[in-house]
């Protein structure tokens, strides 16, 4: 959670005096802890110390060193004691290690996870800084623990908030170590195997070329300003303005200004939110997973108005003239006053088939809505009025519903769909329905994005460019673990992986440039505005140079 209030120095990340054996005991409490845990407990604890697996989550050996293992969760995080210089065991902090590169102190030391855990907190609550614990108490184990004289502390939260921010370096200690990481040394043998098939992988059309070349730098070196958030909470693709860019990580919305990363203002919601606000004007309008609609003034994040409707909103509104207008996982459609929030309209289909019927992005074209249902069709609503233009089907391939599924693209509407085990995207006129050309690709979509000549469909498994007129296919980039894409100007797309960032030719797809691997920040989205890149990652926001590659 970022914070304006000043942080305690921490002491230096260093391992710490060893024991008579090296390390310090493995703890006979969580022998006798685990005893109480049953099949439902949110961790399995271990029966010694763990140094292996940090290595195994991306960790150079003398960092996993100071790092070792007690449990683990269901997922396969790892939770691990964090063994610094000049504090005792019994007071030295938790850290959990994500399985998917989350990671951040969970507790202050050994005591307060345990009577945490007992107490139904979840390593994710306490990483997420629930308010509250998502599991159920465990009396057997509170039993134990004051059997043992284990001393407990109220205000777990604030306790584990405390503990994060005390702790700022753990972010800079892993992301540094394992860019640092020297690579193996190879045989005569190896470099002539790897060197003959980078060549057959640079022969394959869209993997790159000779001319490809691969930047010392990791995505967090080519940052300008970074903002990290204390624990696992992943920014939502990012509103641009001119001076701010705002997101909601969880239950707050965020401002940060674009010049230096700073933050300008939050405001906390009712509950958590999954995309960031529709701007309009000089407002920001959005939704949280309790059905509330949030107005909120740009310049300062103050409240202009709120309004509840009946389900959870897992999407972005759209906003006319008069009208915001969402869908709500009450199956219905809401249009409500822009300068009260009071409802104007509602919308519910005679063929809804169950709750969440048009809970996604619903996206403006003109004075239209377009989202799709769970039914399988595609809808256009009047914004101000609530009456549907039109309705289409498209079947066998239904268009996906929920989440950002209808992107606009050069005044069309792309639509994404599923048939089976098979993707693609339909280009919707979106004044009638009318579907222009539809083309198949092979793997689950991320995203879309495009302009008047090139159209590109966002996979796990990489880009595949169409010609925006008519659907022809111009080229296919294989790239694993892909997860966005933006356009940087005229000769260059600038394309994330999970670990990496691709400066590509978007004429043929070429990967140009590569920035060097990392294992500790995991990528997620990436935007440009004005010629300024920005990418959230799993504990952040970076704004980019990507000249610097």
């Amino acid at each position: 959670m970022a914070t304006t209030k000043p942080r305690p120095k921490a002491p230096k990340a260093k391992r710490a005096p060893a024991s008579s054996g090296g390390m310090p005991r493995f703890p006979s409490i969580l022998r006798r802890f685990a005893a109480t845990l049953d099949i439902d407990a949110p961790i399995e604890i271990h029966d010694r110390w763990h140094t292996e697996e940090p290595r195994h989550w991306g960790l150079p050996p003398q960092v996993a060193a100071l790092f070792p293992v007690l449990a683990q969760t269901k997922d396969g995080s790892l939770l691990a004691r964090w063994q610094l210089e000049g504090v005792r065991p019994a007071a030295q902090p938790i850290v959990m290690l994500g399985s998917e590169g989350e990671r951040g102190v969970i507790a202050d030391s050994l005591a307060a996870l345990l009577h945490a855990i007992a107490r139904g907190w979840t390593p994710w609550d306490l990483l997420r800084l629930a308010t509250k614990p998502s599991g159920r108490r465990n009396g057997e184990a509170i039993a134990r623990l004051e059997a043992e004289g284990i001393p407990f502390s109220r205000g777990i939260a604030k306790a584990v908030e405390r503990a994060q921010l005390a702790h700022p370096e753990l972010h800079d200690l892993l992301d540094q170590q394992a860019e640092r990481e020297p690579a193996p040394q190879r045989t005569k043998k190896s470099k002539a195997k790897s060197t003959a098939k980078s060549a057959t992988k640079a022969a394959r059309p869209g993997r790159g070329s000779a001319a490809t070349t691969t930047s010392t730098r990791t995505v967090a070196q080519l940052a300008t300003w970074r903002f990290r958030v204390s624990a696992i909470s992943t920014p939502t693709s990012p509103t641009i303005t001119p001076a701010l860019l705002v997101t909601v990580i969880d239950d707050r919305l965020v401002a940060l200004r674009r010049a230096d990363g700073k933050q300008a203002w939050s405001r906390t919601l009712a509950d958590n939110a999954w995309y960031s606000p529709t701007l309009a004007d000089d407002e920001l309008l959005l939704g949280d997973s309790t059905g509330t609609v949030h107005a909120v003034e740009l310049a300062t994040g103050a409240l202009r108005w709120q309004a509840t409707l009946g389900g959870m909103i897992n999407g972005a509104p759209a906003v006319g003239s008069q009208t915001v207008v969402v869908g709500s996982g009450d199956g219905e459609v809401h249009g409500l006053d822009r300068r009260t929030g009071k409802e104007r309209w509602r919308f519910r289909s005679e063929r809804a088939g169950d709750e969440g019927e048009f809970d996604g992005t619903i996206v403006r074209f003109g004075a239209l809505g377009l989202n799709t249902s769970q039914t399988g069709e595609l809808l256009a609503w009047e914004l101000d009025t609530g009456r549907v233009a039109w309705r289409q089907s498209y079947a066998p391939l239904r268009p996906i519903a929920s989440d950002t599924r209808v992107h606009a693209i050069a005044g069309a509407a792309m639509v994404q769909w599923l048939e089976g085990k098979r993707w693609g995207v339909h280009r919707v006129d979106p004044t009638d329905g009318r579907a222009q050309w539809s083309a198949p690709v092979s793997d689950p979509i991320v995203g879309v994005l495009g302009d008047e000549a090139l159209t590109l469909v966002v996979t796990l498994e990489g880009l595949h460019a169409f010609a925006t007129a008519d659907g022809t296919p111009r080229w296919t980039l294989r790239e694993k673990d892909t997860w966005g894409a933006a356009r940087l100007d005229s000769e260059s797309l600038l394309v994330i992986t999970r670990h990496q960032l691709l400066r590509v030719d978007p004429a043929t797809g070429t990967v140009r440039q590569r920035s060097a691997p990392q294992t500790t920040v995991y990528l997620d989205s990436i935007h440009v505005a004005e010629g300024e890149s920005f990418v959230t990652t799993f504990d952040g926001v970076l704004r980019l140079d990507p000249s610097r590659l």
